[in-house]
């Protein structure tokens, strides 16, 4: 489920279904995702999300989450020395690690999320309705440097 955040009303936050009938404030959301690519030997991943349902902020909440928020999401924690530690994790060096989430972070100043498809069913016609769309520039750029490591 997803709510408002009790600590931060600007972000929202992921909580546990049960007895969600009797909380309002929150409503049910499901995500599926599967990671397309593995950059640092694990410190930062593409990954295709897949929504069964559409709230606020959801794969962004669901990203933080699971302990892995987006590259450039600095309301959800993906700031670069976020980055970096992750980095580190994956077995580059402290040095290396903060250069290269610096340099990532210069090249996307928002959240690295785009949309390639989208589709929904028509609130008159019922016709189903579906957009495809290149990742922007920033987007390509933020995923080469990190596919030099």
């Amino acid at each position: 489920a997803i709510g408002r955040d009790r600590r931060e009303r600007i972000r929202m936050a992921a909580y546990p279904l049960e007895g969600l009938e009797h909380k309002p404030h929150l409503k049910r959301a499901a995500s599926n995702y599967s990671v397309m690519e593995v950059f640092a030997n694990g410190g930062a991943s593409l990954v295709a999300w897949r929504l069964d349902t559409g709230r606020t902020h959801q794969i962004r909440v669901h990203a933080k989450h699971l302990g892995n928020p987006l590259v450039g999401d600095v309301v959800y924690g993906g700031t670069a020395p976020r980055l970096a530690r992750s980095m580190e994790s994956g077995r580059v060096s402290p040095s290396s690690a903060k250069a290269i989430a610096t340099k990532v972070a210069k090249t996307i100043d928002r959240p690295a999320l785009h949309a390639a498809t989208l589709g929904f069913d028509h609130p008159k016609s019922g016709e189903r309705m579906r957009f495809s769309s290149n990742p922007p520039l920033d987007f390509e750029e933020c995923i080469a440097q990190l596919r030099k490591l």
